[in-house]
């Protein structure tokens, strides 16, 4: 059993529908992360599976897990919700299909420390479910920024294609996330896009870490690449639309 003292440096919150047959996997990585002073708060989103029962066993073990239950509203609700519960410093959004390098929250929370950035952007590996092949280095695109710690002033042009647009290969400082009063979408897909993309803009300070840090799960039974609707994509881009023109952004 595990357990820290004061206030945890990070939060990691996973939403959770239907994957309890990767949430050990996915649990366990977070558990045995060499950065221990954490908390791991996992939102059930109306599971209809075993999911609740395999946290409540987690709970049992290390009380540095939480579990809230919700009726099922889609992933950027639980997000949501997980992020009104967080202690930490900062926060970790993980999917409850994928799974982190022991590294991982280590690695980053140095690097924010370390540049005081309000994001921290990292490179994951894909795990295609079907084929079994991992594909390394798919979501970090740093070619053209040259400056360690960086802001949409200095790469207007870059801001969006430096990184994938999900929420998993990211590191949020908490007290930013609540002075920009940024939420996720709660369509049923496509719900991270505006929160990834706004937050990006209005970061002062955004840094990297140029290493595979997440293992990304693709086709699988419960990844929501197999359900994404091009609708709720339109709308979450029309709502970046909106918000750039409402903060005098979109110009540049």
């Amino acid at each position: 059993m595990s357990e820290y003292i004061g206030s945890p440096h990070v939060s990691v919150i996973i939403p959770i529908y239907n994957t309890a047959k990767y949430l050990d996997q996915c649990i366990k990585s977070v558990l045995s992360q060499t950065l221990k002073n954490i908390e791991i708060i996992c939102v059930d989103d109306g599971s209809l599976d075993n999911s609740v029962e395999k946290i409540h066993h987690y709970e049992n073990i290390d009380k540095r897990i939480h579990l809230f239950r919700q009726k099922n509203q889609y992933a950027g609700v639980a997000r949501n919700n997980g992020l009104s519960h967080a202690s930490g410093e900062y926060v970790y959004f993980l999917d409850s299909d994928d799974f982190i390098v022991p590294t991982c929250l280590e690695k980053i929370y140095n690097k924010a420390k370390e540049t005081n950035a309000d994001i921290v952007l990292f490179d994951g590996t894909s795990y295609d479910e079907n084929t079994k092949i991992y594909t390394k280095h798919c979501f970090l695109n740093i070619e053209n920024i040259t400056k360690d710690v960086f802001n949409v002033y200095d790469y207007p042009d870059y801001i969006f294609n430096c990184t994938n647009p999900g929420a998993t290969t990211k590191f949020y400082r908490r007290s930013f996330l609540k002075e920009t009063c940024v939420l996720f979408s709660k369509y049923r897909t496509s719900e991270d896009i505006y929160f990834t993309s706004i937050t990006q803009i209005l970061a002062n300070h955004i840094a990297f870490v140029n290493e595979d840090l997440v293992i990304y799960r693709r086709s699988s039974t419960t990844s929501v690449q197999h359900k994404i609707d091009v609708k709720d994509c339109i709308y979450a881009l029309i709502d970046i639309y909106k918000k750039l023109n409402s903060i005098n952004i979109y110009n540049i």
